[in-house]
């Protein structure tokens, strides 16, 4: 199963006409030569700090989660500027093969916040998740008191389904069914 999702997500890169925001971005699939950057955004407080895993990451975690990545069920995306290779931001599928699939998504360089860029990565991967995966739904945690990103999934058509506490705080539940 799992190498059926790398295949798959290899086959939806390689296609430049699906792969390509603006003509100025494309994903690429995780691997070492992104972990500085990774690493530098997941450890920046205002990026983990909505995040539902809190912990901070460094070089050993982020090698031993990359030498186990063949055997996990997700699938992870790096952002990419085209024409200065510059890595922008991660976007992930998790839980893909279970009945809650969940998407994870960090516009790590905040430079390139603010441009609508969110949501058309985000679309992108969407794409992906229901045309080339063929995933009926998916979900999405956000912390209640990230409004923007509230708002960027309920642009996509994501839809509140419930709120979680975890780790001692409070969490949205959304779910996006049937993506177009």
């Amino acid at each position: 199963m799992i190498s059926d999702l790398i295949l798959k997500a290899n086959e939806f890169l390689i296609n430049d006409s699906c792969n390509n925001i603006d003509n100025e971005y494309k994903f690429e699939l995780i691997n070492v030569k992104h972990s500085s950057s990774i690493i530098q955004w997941r450890n920046n407080l205002s990026n983990y700090s909505l995040m539902v895993n809190q912990n901070k990451l460094n070089n050993e975690l982020q090698q031993e989660f990359l030498d186990k990545y063949d055997t996990l069920d997700r699938l992870d995306f790096i952002l990419i500027h085209i024409s200065s290779k510059k890595y922008i931001g991660s976007f992930s599928l998790n839980n893909i093969s279970t009945d809650t699939p969940e998407i994870g998504k960090l516009l790590g360089d905040k430079n390139f916040r603010g441009k609508c860029l969110g949501y058309k990565s985000t679309k992108l991967l969407l794409f992906f998740a229901f045309n080339y995966l063929k995933l009926k739904k998916l979900y999405a945690k956000t912390r209640k008191d990230n409004i923007s990103n509230i708002n960027l999934n309920k642009k996509l058509g994501f839809k509140i389904i419930k709120e979680e506490e975890i780790n001692g705080k409070q969490f949205i539940i959304m779910k996006l069914e049937n993506f177009t």
